[in-house]
This record gives C-alpha cells, structure tokens and sequence, in this order.
C-alpha cells in the first residue's frame, strides 16, 4: 500500500509538475530569445541608418568637391582671386553661385585669404574681412597641409556640409575656397521619411536650437530622446509603440558633436510579429502542459489500478 502511494505520487504529482518545470524554462527561453532577436533588428537597423546618413553627407560633400572642380578649372576666376580683385571676382564666380544653386543645392562659394580672413561669400557679398581662426579649425587645417579636405561644422553663415580646397595661381598659394550645402535645410528635405535635423551650437560654441525637417508636416519628436548622451556622441536607438526611434550625432572637424540627425520609422508589423509570437508561445505552452497533465494522470491512474489488482492478488495468497 504504501508502494502504490509512492508510485501515485510520483506519477501524479513529480513526473509533471518536472515537465510543467522544463516546459516553462524552455518557454522563458523562447521569451528572452525573441527579445534577443528584436535587440539585435534594433542595433542592425540603428547601424544601417547612421550608415545611411553618412552616405548621404559624403554624397554632398562630393557634390560640393565637383562645384570646386569646376571652380577651379576657370582660368579667370583663379586670377581674379590671386589678384584679390573682389569686383572681378564676383563677377566670373556669380554665375557658378546661380547654377549650382537651382541644380545643385548650393548654398554658397566662399573665399578665404591665406591668413584665413574670409573674401567672399557669394550668399551674402557684404559680409567678409571676418577672422575664421577661432572656429573654422578646417580652413587652418588646408592652410598648413595646402590638401583639399571634406569637413561638416558651423560657420557664421550656418550649419553646412563643405568641401574645402587650396588655391594656387602659377605655382603660388594664394588662399582657399570652399562650397557649402545648408545642412539645416537643405540636406533635412532630402531624407526619407520622418526625419528632422537639429543643430545645437553656433559658430561661437554658444547653445542654439535650429530644427528642419524632412517634411512641414512632421511634429517634432526629439523630447523623447536623452540629448545629453547625443551631444556626448552616441547614438541612440529606443523603441515606444509602433515607432522605431534613432538620433545620429553629427560631429565637426574637431569631432564634436554640433548637431543631431532623429529619425523615426513604423515598426508596428514588426511589433505585431512580437506580440503574437509571445501569444502563440504562451498558448502553445499551456495546451502542452496540459496534455501532458492529462496523458500523465490517466497513465497513474491506470498504474495505481494494476498495482491495486497485483497487491489484492499478494495478499490473498
């Protein structure tokens, strides 16, 4: 008799309740590796689009390097400048500031001396004679190598995107020029997408906060961002509702982070996936444990039967 207690115990109540065990870690498991899964699609998403954004940086600044090609292939605009003739100079070089404007996005030429004073602006012909030495650290940078140089910042006139080249005239350096494409307005229209830019700094490191977006119609969504760790230089991956979330920090030749590229995209097929991924594994483990409740309970009771039937044959010998 109490044999056949041990062994409906065992069949009953340890037996299952070992699978129902097993059952539920093999189902935790499932649970966190799904999770798993959904992190890894978020950090792969997060590195395609920070990838994504810096093709299309490079993609303006070559955009840019053709406008100075071209710039520097004229003959008399090379002149004009290593004579400092800026009546002359604005003459040959407005015609390249019209075109490249309407087709190209072009935001302005600029012209700077070789003691990096700025020449001349084509956006704004008023304004030059201003020192760049305290914050244009790219222009210094093609003054001492006399190399061309890609660089994104701000400078009085903005955030831009450049291109910045050396100047020589018959051997002689004589300054540098760049070509600029706004990065605040500009490069935020060609994104796909809800996407805005926000440049965070001025020329004079000072703290602004100039937005552009890809759309009018986009509301801005950067408060849900923690813009400390932007302006750190990280970027920033987060998930909330049906929206996937990502801030791309935009750094300046010195490698500080000026500005930030936010953009947000739909998930809610993917979150859909997720939900009923976890449902149907949740249903999936609650009907298994119960056939397997069921299958073992009637398998103990039919045992506990025959045990009954060898122990009332024992004891009638």
């Amino acid at each position: 008799m109490r044999m056949s207690m041990k062994i409906r115990t065992w069949l009953n109540v340890t037996i299952p309740s070992l699978i129902a065990f097993a059952i539920a870690v093999a189902s935790l498991v499932g649970f966190f590796s799904l999770n798993a899964v959904i992190k890894y699609w978020e950090k792969t998403y997060a590195s395609s689009e920070a990838k994504f954004i810096e093709r299309q940086i490079y993609h303006e600044q070559e955009k840019a390097m053709m406008i100075i090609d071209t710039l520097l292939n004229d003959e008399n605009v090379v002149r004009a400048f290593a004579q400092k003739d800026r009546d002359l100079l604005i003459s040959h070089v407005m015609r390249y500031h019209t075109f490249y404007s309407l087709h190209y996005d072009l935001f302005q030429i600029h012209f700077h001396t070789p003691e990096a004073v700025s020449f001349l602006r084509t956006s704004d012909l008023s304004k030059f004679g201003d020192d760049l030495k305290s914050y244009r650290k790219d222009v210094l940078h093609v003054i001492a190598t006399k190399q061309p140089t890609f660089s994104t910042g701000v400078g009085r006139m903005g955030a831009m995107i450049r291109y910045i080249a050396p100047v020589f005239y018959e051997g002689e350096y004589v300054g540098s020029v760049e070509a600029n494409i706004n990065f605040a307005t500009s490069f935020a229209k060609k994104l796909h997408g809800d996407a805005i830019v926000r440049v965070f700094y001025n020329e004079k490191g000072e703290r602004v906060d100039i937005v552009s977006r890809s759309r009018d119609d986009v509301e801005d969504f950067t408060a849900i961002y923690k813009l400390d760790e932007l302006l750190q230089g990280h970027t920033l991956t987060l998930v909330r509702g049906k929206y996937a979330y990502i801030a791309i920090p935009i750094k300046d030749f010195e490698g500080k982070t000026y500005a930030g590229v936010f953009l947000r995209t739909s998930v809610e097929q993917i979150q859909r996936f997720r939900v009923l991924m976890i449902l149907l594994q949740f249903l999936v483990t609650i009907i298994f444990m119960a056939v397997i409740l069921i299958f073992s309970h009637r398998i103990g009771m039919k045992l506990q039967k025959r045990i009954q039937e060898v122990e009332k044959l024992l004891n009638s010998i």
